[in-house]
């Protein structure tokens, strides 16, 4: 029977062992206990990665903060440019003088009955015309109304 060399080793080094006539050291281990002592005393990786992650949760917010001042100012100048296209739309659809002095107006420039509520609607739709109107002359008003 051809024993293989290596199954006679393991035979021993079993036997040995069931015996217990192997002592077992550390001193075996000098060298890479050491290292994993060295290893172990080192900041773990983690603590680097977390100390990066709140440098880059400062820089975060603090670009949220100029960010948030900007759109602060953002939405202000977007307010105010509202309020004053409002205030324009409200002053060109405005009538320069009431209604009532509107129709007074038409009579006094001796519109046509038939044509007098056609012109003071038309007034009322577009003010812009009745300010042009008011702004030209007394003498010439009826004359550009005709037209």
């Amino acid at each position: 029977m051809n024993v293989n060399p290596d199954e006679n080793i393991l035979a021993e080094v079993d036997a040995k062992l069931t015996n217990n006539e192997y002592e077992v050291t550390l001193e075996n281990f000098d060298g890479p206990f050491k290292e994993a002592q060295n290893i172990a005393s080192e900041k773990p990786i983690g603590v680097e990665r977390s100390q990066s992650h709140s440098q880059s949760e400062n820089s975060l917010r603090n670009k949220t903060a100029k960010r948030s001042k900007v759109d602060e100012e953002v939405v202000v100048l977007k307010r105010e440019a509202l309020m004053n296209s409002t205030i324009e739309f409200v002053k060109a659809t405005k009538l320069p003088i009431s209604e009532n002095e509107t129709w007074t107006l038409l009579e006094e420039l001796g519109v046509e009955s038939h044509l007098l509520s056609t012109c003071y609607l038309f007034f009322i739709r577009k003010p812009d015309m009745l300010r042009g109107l008011l702004r030209c002359p007394l003498a010439f008003r009826k004359d550009l109304l005709c037209r």
